[in-house]
Parts: structure tokens; sequence; C-alpha cells
């Protein structure tokens, strides 16, 4: 209801006589109701599964191996370890593990591509030990 009242705000112009359309109220209505939730929704999803899509690299398998000092990236491209001390943030979400080594950047870790549930179970222990502000979900 107050989207609604908030559109009709911004796309017209409210006289004591009459309603009259206002081209600058159209315009600052499709920028807040069009391109924001494009330009921070959509845009960056588009983004990433053309990334994907047109890159061979990240179409190649990723070998990730966890231990207790570090985590060890094997991909066809190259060989990373990384310390935990490396990651600036790690969340949980439904699907997938994300760990931050900078704001903008994660690895992702989809929660389908670990053995069973025992596997996420322990990799989740793992993360409550190595990163202890992490957002995690509860077992």
């Amino acid at each position: 209801m107050l989207m609604c009242f908030l559109a009709l705000f911004f796309i017209y112009n409210v006289s004591s006589d009459k309603i009259t359309l206002n081209l600058q109220a159209v315009v600052a209505g499709l920028f807040v109701f069009v391109f924001v939730p494009y330009a921070f929704l959509l845009a960056p999803y588009i983004s990433a599964r053309k990334r994907i899509s047109t890159d061979p690299r990240l179409q190649q398998p990723i070998k990730y191996t966890f231990t207790g000092d570090a985590i060890d990236i094997r991909a066809s491209s190259g060989d990373a370890h990384l310390n935990w001390t490396a990651f600036a943030e790690v969340v949980e979400t439904r699907r997938q593990f994300l760990l931050y080594p900078q704001r903008a950047v994660a690895y992702v870790l989809p929660k389908r591509c670990f053995a069973d549930a025992t596997d996420v179970h322990a990799f989740r222990q793992l993360l409550r030990s190595k990163a202890p502000k992490a957002k995690l979900f509860h077992d």
C-alpha cells in the first residue's frame, strides 16, 4: 500500500483542481522503482551468469581441501593456499557457503558439492573454530 502511494506521489503532481502528469516525477519514479532494483539486484546476477557461461576456466572442476591451518584450492588454471586469516567474512546461506577474502569477492562453495549432510556439518564446525564471527546456521 505504501509503495502504491509513493508511486503515485512520484508520478502525479496533485494540484487543487486537477491531477497533471509531471515528466520529472515520472522519470524520478522510474529511476526509483525500475533502475535501482535492476542495478542492485538483477544486474549482478546477469553479469555473473554471463561470465560463468563465457569463461572456460570458471567451468572447470575445482578441488577444495580444508585443514585446520588453511584451505588448499586446486584448479586447472592454478593452485592456491589460503590461511584462515585471509577471510574477512564467512557467511552461510540456505544453499552455499561464502568465504570473503575481500568485501566484494567471495569463494562460493555450494552445499550440493559436499558428499553428504555430515560433511556440511563438519565444515560448519571447522568454520566455527576458524572464523568465530562467521554467520552460520545452527546445527
